[in-house]
């Protein structure tokens, strides 16, 4: 009788074991769920048959908190990549601290970034050093900057970046003209890397030059005439972060009329699936942002025809960036009912990587478009019972 009752014990226990370990993990998947950045990250650190897939992941969610504004969370997690992406993380976030104001801090964690570039002998070293350049010119280190842009000037892969970094702490120290030169001496060449951040270099000018209305508005149109020397697709890419500045300056006529011209060129054009259904949907989304529902129908009518072309791995990212249009738009309705079916496109996938990816691109989509909802929530605790499944 005693030792029954010693079993019956210990399968009470166990069962209360089970229960309980049961409903923490429920409890998890809820709080997990009512935040899309966290849910992506657990589905990043899910990617656990490849660690560059993985490091690249969750470099992206902790750049989303850096775009946030949480700091503290995007260095926390930065920390625990396991490759060079957390020395750009960690550059990410201090950037964002020394546009706040809080110089230590910015000044303690570009050094961190920069004490991991130094470890690195490949091109990896390069990406993050040019990030920590940027933090210096946030700071005002005028001079450390141009030397690390002189260093970098016969090497055309970091070039422009450099340049525009040089640029920006010109005109922070209130060199308007002497930041505009700098980039005008990247009009020599249209290689791609070198174009682009000619232009990014006038977005940099905009956003952080402490530049006034009218110095915004001349920039703009300097960014866009730069635009003409950008290479292929690349040029749409630009000129939409284009009409995304413009809209943040207040610039909407101009937003507008630049859209109207990208839109043009983009429909009147014959492109494979691949490039086309991705630059329809961040034609919806820029619609959207000035909030002309008919395009956005209009770019969403020839998008999905496009995604249905593609593999289906490459359906809910697309999926959730038409969501983000209509959300954006206001069209709960519509929005929502995207993220739900790119939810279920994703849940779908057999293999676990691209399912991972999938979840990640779905909640970054999710963030941007700061989508709250019931449904929402419960899409993504449903797909994060699939990696608990999958763990078990």
């Amino acid at each position: 009788m005693t030792r029954f009752s010693g079993a019956l014990c210990a399968l009470l226990c166990l069962l209360m074991l089970a229960l309980v370990t049961s409903c923490s993990r429920s409890a998890k998947r809820v709080a997990e769920a009512d935040d899309a950045l966290r849910a992506g990250w657990r589905f990043a650190c899910a990617i656990t048959n490849d660690a560059k897939d993985r490091a690249a992941c969750q470099a992206r969610i902790a750049q989303a908190y850096v775009d946030r504004g949480e700091c503290d969370r995007a260095l926390q997690l930065g920390e625990q990549i396991e490759n060079w992406q957390k020395g750009v993380v960690l550059a990410a976030a201090a950037a964002r601290l020394a546009e706040s104001g809080d110089r230590s801090a910015a000044h303690e964690w570009s050094a961190r970034a920069e004490a991991i570039a130094r470890t690195i002998q490949d091109w990896q070293r390069d990406r993050i050093l040019a990030r920590v350049v940027r933090v210096k010119a946030l700071l005002g280190k005028d001079d450390e900057v141009r030397d690390w842009s002189v260093f970098y000037r016969t090497n055309r892969d970091y070039r422009g970046e450099l340049a525009a970094y040089h640029a920006l702490a010109l005109a922070r120290d209130g060199r308007v003209r002497d930041a505009l030169a700098e980039l005008d001496k990247l009009d020599d060449t249209s290689f791609i890397d070198v174009s682009s951040w000619r232009v990014n270099g006038y977005i940099l000018l905009a956003k952080n030059g402490h530049l006034d209305e009218a110095q915004i508005g001349d920039v703009l149109s300097q960014a866009w005439e730069a635009s003409d020397k950008i290479p292929g697709t690349k040029q749409w890419e630009a000129r939409l972060a284009l009409v995304d500045t413009a809209l943040e300056s207040g610039e909407n006529d101009l937003a507008r009329g630049w859209l109207s011209g990208v839109s043009s060129n983009i429909l009147g054009v014959t492109l494979s699936s691949h490039l086309a259904a991705p630059m329809f949907g961040q034609l919806a989304i820029r619609w959207a942002g000035v909030q002309d529902a008919g395009k956005v129908d209009d770019c969403v009518r020839v998008a999905e025809p496009a995604i249905r072309e593609l593999q289906t791995i490459e359906h809910p990212a697309l999926l959730a960036l038409l969501g983000e249009a209509y959300i954006r738009l206001g069209d709960q309705k519509k929005g929502l009912a995207h993220y739900e079916r790119a939810m279920e496109v994703a849940a779908g996938l057999t293999n676990r990587r691209p399912r991972a990816i999938a979840c990640v691109d779905i909640c970054l989509s999710l963030e941007r478009a700061g989508v709250h909802d019931g449904r929402v929530r419960d899409g993504l605790k449903r797909l994060l019972a699939v990696f608990d499944i999958a763990h078990a």
